[in-house]
Protein backbone atom coordinates (compact mmCIF):
# COMPACT_ATOMS: atom_id res chain seq x y z
CA UNK A 1 0.00 0.00 0.00
CA UNK A 2 1.49 3.35 -0.96
CA UNK A 3 1.65 6.43 1.23
CA UNK A 4 -1.18 8.22 -0.53
CA UNK A 5 -3.65 5.34 -0.31
CA UNK A 6 -2.77 4.78 3.37
CA UNK A 7 -3.78 8.34 4.21
CA UNK A 8 -7.09 7.79 2.49
CA UNK A 9 -8.03 4.83 4.68
CA UNK A 10 -10.74 5.44 7.28
CA UNK A 11 -8.87 3.56 10.02
CA UNK A 12 -5.91 5.96 9.65
CA UNK A 13 -8.12 8.96 10.41
CA UNK A 14 -9.84 7.07 13.23
CA UNK A 15 -6.41 6.56 14.84
CA UNK A 16 -5.65 10.26 14.35
CA UNK A 17 -9.00 11.07 15.98
CA UNK A 18 -8.14 8.89 18.98
CA UNK A 19 -4.77 10.61 19.43
CA UNK A 20 -6.23 14.11 19.13
CA UNK A 21 -9.05 13.22 21.55
CA UNK A 22 -6.60 11.94 24.16
CA UNK A 23 -4.51 15.12 23.87
CA UNK A 24 -7.56 17.39 24.13
CA UNK A 25 -8.89 15.52 27.17
CA UNK A 26 -5.47 15.54 28.86
CA UNK A 27 -4.71 19.23 28.34
CA UNK A 28 -8.30 20.39 28.88
CA UNK A 29 -9.59 18.33 31.85
CA UNK A 30 -13.07 18.89 33.24
CA UNK A 31 -11.63 19.77 36.65
CA UNK A 32 -9.51 22.58 35.19
CA UNK A 33 -11.21 24.02 32.08
CA UNK A 34 -9.51 26.42 29.73
CA UNK A 35 -10.97 29.94 29.78
CA UNK A 36 -11.36 31.65 26.42
CA UNK A 37 -12.60 35.03 25.33
CA UNK A 38 -14.38 35.03 21.99
CA UNK A 39 -16.32 37.89 20.43
CA UNK A 40 -16.21 39.80 23.68
CA UNK A 41 -17.63 36.94 25.78
CA UNK A 42 -15.88 34.61 28.25
CA UNK A 43 -16.16 30.86 27.70
CA UNK A 44 -14.81 27.87 29.61
CA UNK A 45 -13.84 24.80 27.60
CA UNK A 46 -12.86 21.29 28.59
CA UNK A 47 -12.72 17.98 26.76
CA UNK A 48 -16.10 16.83 28.08
CA UNK A 49 -17.80 19.63 26.13
CA UNK A 50 -17.24 17.61 22.94
CA UNK A 51 -19.71 14.93 24.03
CA UNK A 52 -22.52 16.18 21.71
CA UNK A 53 -20.33 15.32 18.70
CA UNK A 54 -20.03 11.64 19.65
CA UNK A 55 -23.70 11.50 20.69
CA UNK A 56 -24.77 12.98 17.35
CA UNK A 57 -22.78 10.33 15.45
CA UNK A 58 -24.36 7.47 17.40
CA UNK A 59 -27.83 8.95 16.82
CA UNK A 60 -27.18 9.23 13.09
CA UNK A 61 -26.15 5.57 12.95
CA UNK A 62 -29.10 4.38 15.05
CA UNK A 63 -31.41 6.39 12.82
CA UNK A 64 -30.36 4.21 9.88
CA UNK A 65 -30.38 0.77 11.54
CA UNK A 66 -34.13 0.03 11.51
CA UNK A 67 -34.83 0.89 7.82
CA UNK A 68 -31.66 -0.90 6.68
CA UNK A 69 -32.59 -4.08 8.58
CA UNK A 70 -36.15 -3.96 7.19
CA UNK A 71 -35.17 -3.49 3.54
CA UNK A 72 -32.36 -6.06 3.71
CA UNK A 73 -34.38 -8.80 5.39
CA UNK A 74 -37.52 -8.27 3.29
CA UNK A 75 -35.74 -8.35 -0.08
CA UNK A 76 -33.58 -11.28 0.96
CA UNK A 77 -36.40 -13.50 2.21
CA UNK A 78 -38.66 -12.59 -0.69
CA UNK A 79 -36.00 -13.71 -3.17
CA UNK A 80 -34.58 -16.75 -1.37
CA UNK A 81 -37.40 -19.08 -2.41
CA UNK A 82 -36.58 -21.67 0.29
CA UNK A 83 -38.08 -20.67 3.61
CA UNK A 84 -37.37 -24.07 5.20
CA UNK A 85 -33.64 -23.56 4.71
CA UNK A 86 -33.91 -20.08 6.18
CA UNK A 87 -35.71 -21.48 9.21
CA UNK A 88 -33.07 -24.17 9.79
CA UNK A 89 -30.25 -21.64 9.68
CA UNK A 90 -32.18 -19.34 12.00
CA UNK A 91 -32.52 -22.16 14.54
CA UNK A 92 -28.81 -22.97 14.29
CA UNK A 93 -27.99 -19.29 14.78
CA UNK A 94 -29.96 -19.02 18.02
CA UNK A 95 -28.33 -22.22 19.29
CA UNK A 96 -24.93 -20.69 18.52
CA UNK A 97 -25.92 -17.46 20.28
CA UNK A 98 -26.83 -19.32 23.45
CA UNK A 99 -23.67 -21.44 23.55
CA UNK A 100 -21.23 -18.60 22.83
CA UNK A 101 -22.91 -16.19 25.25
CA UNK A 102 -22.69 -18.79 28.02
CA UNK A 103 -19.02 -19.41 27.23
CA UNK A 104 -18.32 -15.66 27.34
CA UNK A 105 -20.03 -15.36 30.74
CA UNK A 106 -18.01 -18.24 32.16
CA UNK A 107 -14.72 -16.93 30.77
CA UNK A 108 -15.33 -13.41 32.09
CA UNK A 109 -16.13 -14.70 35.58
CA UNK A 110 -13.18 -17.11 35.62
CA UNK A 111 -10.61 -14.48 34.59
CA UNK A 112 -11.86 -12.01 37.22
CA UNK A 113 -11.84 -14.72 39.89
CA UNK A 114 -8.26 -15.77 39.04
CA UNK A 115 -6.55 -12.39 38.50
CA UNK A 116 -8.70 -10.39 40.97
CA UNK A 117 -8.53 -6.97 39.19
CA UNK A 118 -10.43 -5.23 42.01
CA UNK A 119 -8.37 -6.60 44.89
CA UNK A 120 -6.47 -4.03 46.89
CA UNK A 121 -8.64 -1.03 46.06
CA UNK A 122 -10.35 -1.23 49.48
CA UNK A 123 -13.21 1.07 48.49
CA UNK A 124 -15.42 2.14 51.41
CA UNK A 125 -19.02 1.41 50.43
CA UNK A 126 -20.34 4.15 52.71
CA UNK A 127 -18.52 6.80 50.65
CA UNK A 128 -20.15 5.81 47.36
CA UNK A 129 -23.05 7.77 45.88
CA UNK A 130 -26.21 5.65 45.60
CA UNK A 131 -28.40 8.21 43.81
CA UNK A 132 -28.30 6.50 40.42
CA UNK A 133 -28.65 3.07 42.04
CA UNK A 134 -31.73 4.14 44.01
CA UNK A 135 -33.34 5.44 40.82
CA UNK A 136 -32.80 2.11 39.06
CA UNK A 137 -34.07 0.13 42.04
CA UNK A 138 -37.16 2.32 42.17
CA UNK A 139 -37.89 1.56 38.51
CA UNK A 140 -37.49 -2.18 38.97
CA UNK A 141 -40.56 -4.37 39.14
CA UNK A 142 -41.21 -7.21 41.53
CA UNK A 143 -39.43 -10.48 40.64
CA UNK A 144 -41.38 -13.03 38.63
CA UNK A 145 -41.01 -16.70 37.94
CA UNK A 146 -38.99 -17.90 34.96
CA UNK A 147 -42.20 -18.68 33.05
CA UNK A 148 -43.43 -15.10 33.48
CA UNK A 149 -40.06 -13.75 32.37
CA UNK A 150 -40.10 -15.88 29.21
CA UNK A 151 -43.69 -14.90 28.41
CA UNK A 152 -42.90 -11.21 28.94
CA UNK A 153 -39.84 -11.49 26.72
CA UNK A 154 -41.82 -13.09 23.90
CA UNK A 155 -44.57 -10.48 24.18
CA UNK A 156 -41.98 -7.69 24.00
CA UNK A 157 -40.83 -9.04 20.64
CA UNK A 158 -44.26 -8.18 19.23
CA UNK A 159 -44.54 -4.38 18.86
CA UNK A 160 -47.70 -2.54 19.86
CA UNK A 161 -47.73 -0.91 16.42
CA UNK A 162 -45.61 -1.30 13.31
CA UNK A 163 -44.71 2.37 13.36
CA UNK A 164 -43.81 2.16 17.05
CA UNK A 165 -41.13 -0.48 16.42
CA UNK A 166 -39.38 1.79 13.92
CA UNK A 167 -39.86 4.91 16.05
CA UNK A 168 -38.28 3.29 19.11
CA UNK A 169 -35.53 1.65 17.08
CA UNK A 170 -36.02 -1.78 18.68
CA UNK A 171 -33.97 -4.05 16.39
CA UNK A 172 -35.66 -7.24 17.54
CA UNK A 173 -39.15 -5.88 16.89
CA UNK A 174 -38.08 -4.51 13.50
CA UNK A 175 -36.58 -7.90 12.67
CA UNK A 176 -39.83 -9.62 13.64
CA UNK A 177 -41.85 -7.34 11.34
CA UNK A 178 -39.31 -7.73 8.54
CA UNK A 179 -39.39 -11.53 8.64
CA UNK A 180 -43.20 -11.61 8.58
CA UNK A 181 -43.36 -9.11 5.74
CA UNK A 182 -40.66 -10.94 3.78
CA UNK A 183 -42.44 -14.28 4.12
CA UNK A 184 -45.70 -12.65 3.03
CA UNK A 185 -44.00 -11.13 -0.02
CA UNK A 186 -42.42 -14.48 -0.90
CA UNK A 187 -45.88 -16.08 -0.81
CA UNK A 188 -47.22 -13.63 -3.39
CA UNK A 189 -44.91 -14.99 -6.07
CA UNK A 190 -43.90 -13.14 -9.23
CA UNK A 191 -46.42 -10.38 -8.54
CA UNK A 192 -44.09 -8.98 -5.87
CA UNK A 193 -41.24 -8.16 -8.25
CA UNK A 194 -42.06 -4.46 -8.64
CA UNK A 195 -42.36 -3.97 -4.89
CA UNK A 196 -39.13 -5.87 -4.20
CA UNK A 197 -37.28 -3.85 -6.84
CA UNK A 198 -38.48 -0.62 -5.23
CA UNK A 199 -37.40 -1.79 -1.76
CA UNK A 200 -33.97 -2.77 -3.12
CA UNK A 201 -33.52 0.69 -4.59
CA UNK A 202 -34.46 2.22 -1.23
CA UNK A 203 -31.92 -0.10 0.44
CA UNK A 204 -29.17 1.10 -1.91
CA UNK A 205 -30.02 4.73 -1.12
CA UNK A 206 -29.88 3.99 2.62
CA UNK A 207 -26.47 2.36 2.23
CA UNK A 208 -25.17 5.48 0.49
CA UNK A 209 -26.47 7.55 3.38
CA UNK A 210 -24.59 5.30 5.81
CA UNK A 211 -21.40 5.72 3.75
CA UNK A 212 -21.79 9.48 4.12
CA UNK A 213 -22.38 9.29 7.88
CA UNK A 214 -19.50 6.91 8.58
CA UNK A 215 -17.04 9.49 7.26
CA UNK A 216 -17.73 11.39 10.47
CA UNK A 217 -16.34 8.51 12.55
CA UNK A 218 -12.92 10.14 13.20
CA UNK A 219 -14.64 13.22 14.65
CA UNK A 220 -16.90 11.05 16.82
CA UNK A 221 -13.95 8.98 18.05
CA UNK A 222 -12.00 12.16 18.87
CA UNK A 223 -14.93 13.51 20.89
CA UNK A 224 -15.53 10.21 22.73
CA UNK A 225 -11.87 9.84 23.76
CA UNK A 226 -11.71 13.50 24.78
CA UNK A 227 -14.75 13.15 27.05
CA UNK A 228 -13.38 10.00 28.70
CA UNK A 229 -9.92 11.42 29.41
CA UNK A 230 -11.28 14.84 30.48
CA UNK A 231 -13.69 13.33 33.02
CA UNK A 232 -11.63 10.45 34.39
CA UNK A 233 -8.11 11.63 33.70
CA UNK A 234 -5.07 9.53 32.87
CA UNK A 235 -4.40 8.95 36.59
CA UNK A 236 -7.90 7.62 37.27
CA UNK A 237 -7.66 5.27 34.32
CA UNK A 238 -4.33 3.98 35.63
CA UNK A 239 -6.08 2.81 38.81
CA UNK A 240 -8.29 0.59 36.71
CA UNK A 241 -5.45 -0.54 34.43
CA UNK A 242 -5.56 -4.11 35.77
CA UNK A 243 -9.29 -4.35 35.17
CA UNK A 244 -8.94 -2.90 31.67
CA UNK A 245 -6.01 -5.18 30.86
CA UNK A 246 -7.99 -8.24 32.00
CA UNK A 247 -11.01 -7.13 29.99
CA UNK A 248 -9.19 -6.47 26.73
CA UNK A 249 -6.96 -9.53 26.98
CA UNK A 250 -10.01 -11.69 27.70
CA UNK A 251 -11.93 -10.28 24.74
CA UNK A 252 -8.93 -10.69 22.43
CA UNK A 253 -8.38 -14.25 23.64
CA UNK A 254 -12.07 -15.04 23.19
CA UNK A 255 -11.97 -13.79 19.59
CA UNK A 256 -8.72 -15.53 18.66
CA UNK A 257 -9.37 -18.83 20.44
CA UNK A 258 -13.15 -19.39 20.45
CA UNK A 259 -14.09 -17.63 17.22
CA UNK A 260 -10.74 -18.54 15.66
CA UNK A 261 -11.32 -22.27 16.20
CA UNK A 262 -14.83 -21.96 14.82
CA UNK A 263 -13.61 -20.19 11.68
CA UNK A 264 -10.76 -22.67 11.37
CA UNK A 265 -13.29 -25.50 11.32
CA UNK A 266 -14.79 -23.92 8.20
CA UNK A 267 -11.40 -23.27 6.60
CA UNK A 268 -11.12 -19.56 7.45
CA UNK A 269 -8.32 -17.67 9.17
CA UNK A 270 -9.27 -15.42 12.10
CA UNK A 271 -6.34 -13.03 11.53
CA UNK A 272 -7.29 -12.54 7.90
CA UNK A 273 -10.84 -11.74 8.97
CA UNK A 274 -9.64 -9.29 11.67
CA UNK A 275 -7.55 -7.50 9.06
CA UNK A 276 -10.60 -7.33 6.80
CA UNK A 277 -12.71 -5.61 9.51
CA UNK A 278 -9.95 -3.56 11.16
CA UNK A 279 -11.68 -0.24 10.41
CA UNK A 280 -14.87 -1.41 12.11
CA UNK A 281 -12.93 -2.63 15.16
CA UNK A 282 -11.26 0.76 15.57
CA UNK A 283 -14.60 2.56 15.29
CA UNK A 284 -16.07 0.28 17.99
CA UNK A 285 -13.07 0.90 20.24
CA UNK A 286 -13.26 4.66 19.80
CA UNK A 287 -17.03 5.15 20.10
CA UNK A 288 -17.69 2.28 22.57
CA UNK A 289 -20.66 1.26 20.44
CA UNK A 290 -20.93 -1.75 18.14
CA UNK A 291 -24.09 -0.29 16.60
CA UNK A 292 -21.88 2.17 14.76
CA UNK A 293 -20.63 -0.61 12.46
CA UNK A 294 -23.68 -2.85 12.13
CA UNK A 295 -24.50 -1.67 8.63
CA UNK A 296 -20.87 -1.79 7.47
CA UNK A 297 -20.50 -5.34 8.81
CA UNK A 298 -23.61 -6.43 6.95
CA UNK A 299 -22.19 -5.03 3.73
CA UNK A 300 -18.76 -6.59 4.27
CA UNK A 301 -20.19 -10.03 5.03
CA UNK A 302 -22.25 -9.86 1.85
CA UNK A 303 -19.08 -8.94 -0.07
CA UNK A 304 -17.44 -12.08 1.34
CA UNK A 305 -20.20 -14.15 -0.26
CA UNK A 306 -22.63 -14.56 2.64
CA UNK A 307 -26.27 -14.77 1.64
CA UNK A 308 -28.01 -11.39 1.91
CA UNK A 309 -31.14 -12.67 3.72
CA UNK A 310 -29.05 -14.64 6.21
CA UNK A 311 -26.83 -11.66 6.96
CA UNK A 312 -29.88 -9.45 7.34
CA UNK A 313 -31.51 -11.85 9.78
CA UNK A 314 -28.56 -13.32 11.73
CA UNK A 315 -26.42 -10.22 12.32
CA UNK A 316 -29.16 -7.95 13.73
CA UNK A 317 -30.40 -10.85 15.88
CA UNK A 318 -26.85 -11.36 17.12
CA UNK A 319 -26.76 -7.72 18.24
CA UNK A 320 -29.69 -8.56 20.51
CA UNK A 321 -28.96 -12.12 21.65
CA UNK A 322 -25.20 -12.58 21.32
CA UNK A 323 -23.27 -9.66 22.84
CA UNK A 324 -20.24 -11.69 23.94
CA UNK A 325 -18.15 -8.62 24.78
CA UNK A 326 -20.88 -7.29 27.04
CA UNK A 327 -21.17 -10.70 28.69
CA UNK A 328 -17.46 -10.71 29.51
CA UNK A 329 -17.63 -7.13 30.78
CA UNK A 330 -20.71 -7.63 32.97
CA UNK A 331 -19.42 -10.71 34.80
CA UNK A 332 -15.91 -9.30 35.16
CA UNK A 333 -17.23 -5.89 36.24
CA UNK A 334 -19.55 -7.37 38.87
CA UNK A 335 -16.77 -9.44 40.41
CA UNK A 336 -14.30 -6.52 40.23
CA UNK A 337 -16.71 -4.28 42.16
CA UNK A 338 -17.17 -6.99 44.79
CA UNK A 339 -13.40 -7.35 45.13
CA UNK A 340 -12.85 -3.57 45.29
CA UNK A 341 -15.39 -3.21 48.12
CA UNK A 342 -14.18 -6.37 49.90
CA UNK A 343 -17.62 -7.95 49.47
CA UNK A 344 -17.98 -11.71 49.62
CA UNK A 345 -20.32 -13.15 47.00
CA UNK A 346 -22.30 -16.20 47.99
CA UNK A 347 -24.66 -18.20 45.79
CA UNK A 348 -25.86 -20.55 48.48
Amino acid sequence: MNRKSFHRQLYFWVLIGMLVGILVGYFCPAANPVHLRLFGNDYSFDGSKLKPLSDAFIRLIRMMVAPIVFTTVVTGIARIGNLKRLGRIGLKSFLYFEVMTTVALIIGWSVAAIFKPGAGMNVDVTTLSTTALNEKVGQATAPHSMIHIIIEFILNIIPKTIVGAFAEGDILQVLFISVLFGIAMAGIGDANQRVILAIEQVSQALMRMVAMIIRLAPIAVCAAMSVTIAKLGIGSLAQLAKMMACLYLTCISFVIICLGLLLRYYGLNIFTFIKYVREELLIIFGTASSEAVLLRMMSKLENLGCSKPLVGMVLPAGYTFNLDGSSVYLTMGALCIAQATNTHLSFA
